[in-house]
């Protein structure tokens, strides 16, 4: 039989418990490594709440999907990191749900708990939650579908492209199409059904939640650099240059102070596909990122003095990160 007196006891303790500390006093990366590193505090304190839960499921004999331990766990990160989970700019759903969190985390400090009203709220987020998740996976596929036939065009066009290089254009396509890959691997994981969503996405722009298309613009870009790794460091391909000269002058593009970089010695190493080469194009690429990102110049001077190919990666990726951060800033 259920002790519903020890139930409520555990309710009123969840104010008390170690992941409440950390949700008050870090910040949304230290939270996450928390609950990742499993720590023997946290696996106490998530069976601790899965019991309770699974007890309140059995005395009102609700669905399983409506009140569990990842749903809890949910309601107490929105209240605290509603930008992170949601959206800048709560509304519609997504401000109800951040509501209702509040509400709950009001009633978790209550002097009267009972275990009904308990219950009530968390069914009633478990409802919401559901529903915001089904809208936000469309999102994340709606952008992945509009990347995917963005670069499918490209890709397309740039088959039929003549190039000085016949080396470059293959290494051009085989990245786009490695790419192209990856965006159909992710919407997958998203959903099994991925296929259908391509076929019914219909090619448009659309303003975007700005959390998510970050989330997933940097989860892209995370895969380019340890596609970049593979090529560059352990197969030794070095024809991986002209791809790296290309991507940082097509950025620099959009910058009025492109006009005033002396911007020949980076061109100057297009078709020179040798390990010098490469590590002599990331120290002028350095030199460039001082021009412009001059708050971070000890850094690049750091890198000028360690760079070699064994960092590279790192090297290339913190230079891009910046230059993107200060051209488009």
């Amino acid at each position: 039989m259920i002790d519903t007196i020890k139930m409520i006891d555990t309710i009123k303790n969840i104010k008390q418990l170690n992941i409440l500390q950390i949700l008050k006093h870090s910040d949304f990366i230290y939270l996450q490594n928390y609950i990742k590193e499993k720590c023997p505090v946290f696996e106490r304190e998530s069976s601790i709440i899965s019991t309770l839960l699974g007890n309140i499921n059995e005395i009102y004999n609700i669905n399983e999907k409506y009140i569990n331990e990842p749903l809890f766990m949910s309601i107490l990160i929105i209240k605290y990191f509603p930008s992170e989970v949601l959206s800048k700019n709560l509304n519609g759903i997504e401000l109800e749900l951040y509501e209702k969190a509040l509400d709950f985390h009001n009633y978790l400090h209550a002097i009267d708990i009972n275990c009904q009203t308990f219950k009530n709220k968390l069914f009633t987020f478990g409802i919401i939650f559901l529903k915001w998740k089904v809208l936000d996976i469309t999102s994340q596929l709606d952008i992945l579908a509009e990347i995917y036939f963005r670069y499918t065009d490209t890709y397309t066009e740039l088959k039929t492209t003549e190039f000085n290089n016949k080396d470059t254009k293959g290494v051009y396509i085989k990245h786009i199409y490695a790419f192209l890959n990856t965006i159909l691997q992710t919407m997958k994981n998203i959903d099994i059904k991925y296929q259908q969503h391509l076929v019914n996405y219909k090619f448009k722009k659309i303003d975007y939640d700005e959390n998510a298309h970050n989330f997933i613009y940097k989860k892209l870009k995370t895969v380019f650099w340890q596609q970049l790794y593979i090529e560059l460091v352990i197969k030794k391909n070095f024809n991986i240059i002209n791809v790296i000269i290309y991507n940082y002058l097509d950025i620099l593009t959009y910058d009025p102070l492109k006009y005033t970089l002396d911007l020949e010695k980076i061109t100057s190493f297009k078709n020179k596909p040798t390990r010098i080469h490469v590590i002599q194009l990331t120290r002028e690429l350095l030199n460039l990122n001082k021009i412009l990102d001059e708050e971070n110049i000890a850094i690049y001077d750091e890198m000028l003095r360690s760079i070699k190919l064994e960092n590279i990666i790192d090297v290339l990726s913190y230079i891009f990160e910046h230059i993107d951060t200060t051209v488009f800033a």
